[in-house]
């Protein structure tokens, strides 16, 4: 019997030595001069290849004359990520409701805002070409709107007339 208890003792304390032998083996710290070399990370920083042109217009006169302000001005080559930051920024300074009028209030000093612009290019912005630009595309909405215009005026229908009624079909 003592035999027996002795072998078990000596199975028991052989199990325990390996489980304890493999524990510290594969889950202790290495030492540093064991550890392999970590390879350093590195951010590559592109640089920005894009122009951005950021503007709006502000009333301090309540509406009567607008002042254009230039938050970017296109010249400096700027990331668009950097550059839809700003405009971000630029739109948290527009009011979220308009007051009675129907008009936007900045949040800084009450002034009359309008028209954020953002405008993108592969080569510097001149402001000139961009207000240029936003007086042609003013004009082509101004005529497409008035080309639709005349279209339903010519068309000879008009959307409620009395005598086309179909309330005697009900």
């Amino acid at each position: 019997m003592k035999k027996r208890i002795l072998i078990g003792t000596a199975i028991v304390a052989l199990v325990i030595g390996a489980g304890f032998y493999y524990y510290h083996s594969k889950y202790t710290v290495q030492a540093p001069e064991d550890k392999p070399p970590v390879q350093e990370e590195t951010t590559v920083v592109q640089k920005p290849k894009g122009y951005c042109l950021i503007r709006y217009n502000e009333s301090k006169d309540n509406g009567k004359s607008w002042e254009e302000v230039v938050v970017e001005n296109g010249q400096t080559p700027i990331s668009t990520d950097d550059c839809w930051a700003k405009y971000g920024t630029l739109l948290d300074k527009f009011g979220s409701s308009p007051d009675a009028n129907g008009r936007l209030h900045g949040e800084e000093g009450n002034d009359l805002i309008k028209s954020p612009a953002m405008d993108f290019s592969d080569t510097p912005i001149n402001i000139e070409d961009a207000h240029k630009k936003d007086a042609e595309l003013a004009k082509k909405e101004a005529n497409k709107a008035t080309d639709e215009d005349d279209e339903t005026a010519d068309s000879g229908s008009s959307l409620f007339d009395p005598d086309e009624s179909d309330a005697d079909e009900l």
